[in-house]
C-alpha cells in the first residue's frame, strides 16, 4: 500500500483544518530516528527509521496521508490515530454498567465502532512539545454524555523517543469522574519495508505472547464473549511464524484474515513484547 497523496483543488474554511494546517511536530534523535505527529486525532503521521544498510537514509514505516490536511478533510481508517473511548465494537450500541443501561450512537450498522460518531481520530487535540524535541503531549476532554458514554474523561497521550536508539514510547492516561468503559489505543498501520513499498507483509515472522484469543460472531467482527485457546488454530503465534502461513484460514469477518483480540497475562506485555521480523529484506540486510 502506498502512502496516500493529497491534491487539494478547493478548500473550505474548516476550523479544524485551518487551526492545524501547519501543525505537525517532528521528534528526532541522534540515531536519525524520528516521528512526526499531528494534533488531528493525536496521530502518528510518519515514523522514520534509519535504513539498515545506510543509516543516513530514513524509511517511513507507517501508512497515512503525505499531507496533514488529509486527516481533517477525508474519511480514513484511523491512520495512526488515537481511538476511543472504546476501540473496536460494542454490540447493539449499548452496554450495562452498575445496573444501568447506557445507549450509545450506532455508527457501524446497529453497533458502535471506535466510540461512536464523535471520532477522536478527527478531533483537534491540544498539543505541546518538550524543549529537547523528544516528547510530544496531546490532551483532550471527552465530556459527560459524549456519544452516550457516562462521565467526563480527561485524556493524555504522550509520544517520546530516547536521545539515541530507535524506540517509540506511547503513554496513554485517562481520569474520569464517573465509572465508564475505556479502551484507548493507537491505530497505526505498519509496513516495515516502507510505507511506499509494494512489498507484502505476509513474510513477516510474528510473535504474540498469548495462549488465548476471543472468537468473533461468524461474518461479523463482534466478540462472542467466549475465550478460546490458540493452540492448533490459525491464531497461534506463541512461538513465532509467518503472518501469511494460515492467513486465509482465519475468520476475519466478511473478508478472510486476522482481526481478533488476544489475551496477554498481566505483566507479560512488558517482558515479552509483540514483535515483527522480516523474513527477507531488500538489499540483503
Amino acid at each position: 500500500m502506498r502512502r496516500l497523496q493529497l491534491l487539494v483543488l478547493a478548500l473550505a474554511a474548516s476550523h479544524s483544518l485551518w487551526s492545524c494546517r501547519c501543525m505537525v511536530m517532528t521528534l528526532q534523535n541522534k540515531s536519525n530516528f524520528s516521528v512526526t505527529v499531528t494534533p488531528i486525532g493525536a496521530s502518528i503521521q510518519k515514523l522514520l527509521v534509519p535504513d539498515c544498510k545506510d543509516s543516513s537514509r530514513q524509511i517511513d514505516v507507517v501508512l497515512g496521508y503525505e499531507e496533514v490536511a488529509g486527516y481533517s478533510l477525508f474519511p480514513h481508517p484511523s491512520f495512526g490515530a488515537t481511538v476511543g473511548r472504546v476501540a473496536n465494537r460494542i454490540s447493539g450500541a449499548q452496554f450495562t454498567l452498575d445496573g444501568a443501561t447506557h445507549k450509545l450512537e450506532a455508527n457501524d450498522g446497529k453497533h458502535t465502532l471506535h466510540g461512536g460518531t464523535v471520532r477522536w481520530s478527527r478531533l483537534v487535540w491540544s498539543a505541546s512539545v518538550s524543549a529537547d524535541k523528544l516528547t510530544a503531549t496531546f490532551m483532550r476532554t471527552s465530556k459527560d454524555g459524549e456519544s452516550g458514554f457516562p462521565g467526563s474523561v480527561r485524556v493524555m497521550v504522550r509520544y517520546s523517543i530516547p536521545e539515541q536508539g530507535t524506540h517509540l514510547n506511547v503513554t496513554m492516561r485517562a481520569m474520569t469522574d464517573k465509572a465508564t468503559p475505556l479502551n484507548i489505543l493507537n491505530h497505526a498501520y505498519f509496513n516495515l519495508k516502507g510505507a511506499t513499498s509494494d512489498s507484502s507483509v505476509l513474510d513477516y515472522v510474528v510473535n504474540i505472547p498469548s495462549n488465548f484469543y476471543t472468537p468473533a460472531v461468524p461474518g461479523q467482527l463482534l466478540p462472542t464473549g467466549q475465550v478460546f485457546r490458540v493452540r492448533g488454530t490459525p491464531y497461534d503465534f506463541a512461538n513465532g511464524r509467518k503472518l501469511g502461513d494460515r492467513l486465509l484460514a482465519a475468520d476475519g469477518g466478511p473478508h478472510k484474515g486476522y482481526d481478533a483480540n488476544y489475551l496477554v497475562p498481566q505483566g507479560a506485555a512488558e517482558q515479552q513484547p509483540v514483535w515483527w521480523r522480516r523474513e527477507r529484506t531488500p538489499g540483503g540486510c
